[in-house]
């Protein structure tokens, strides 16, 4: 392919063609105020959204490891609960880009997090 200016050059260009500004596609969270920005669109998230986010993307995580993960307070908390923060996550991104869904399910495993 080249060197990394030049992939770097291409993808720009790949993103002026398609209309996207590089950057536009990212998640920014800032952890002091607990608020989240996707592709530059204020998300109103709950403090349990916030720390979804903060999850490593594109790493598969199960149930049992986004519970552990979001409820630091060692609460016990049903998988149905963990799908219904996933449901409300998924209305709340989907809204700022219809047609694209950056949380992935995976069949009998979790949820994975897919930001380009």
């Amino acid at each position: 392919m080249g060197t990394p200016r030049e992939l770097v050059a291409r993808v720009k260009a790949v993103l002026r063609r398609s209309g996207e500004q590089p950057g536009s596609l990212c998640l920014e969270l800032d952890a002091r105020a607990s608020q989240g920005r996707y592709r530059g669109v204020a998300l109103a998230l709950t403090p349990v959204e916030f720390r979804m986010l903060a999850v490593r993307p594109g790493q598969v995580l199960s149930r049992d490891q986004l519970i552990n993960y979001i409820y630091q307070n060692h609460r016990v908390v049903a998988d149905c609960t963990v799908d219904s923060h996933v449901k409300n996550l998924r209305r709340k991104l989907t809204a700022i880009t219809p047609g694209h869904d950056p949380i992935r399910s995976v069949y009998g495993v979790g949820y994975s997090l897919e930001f380009e």
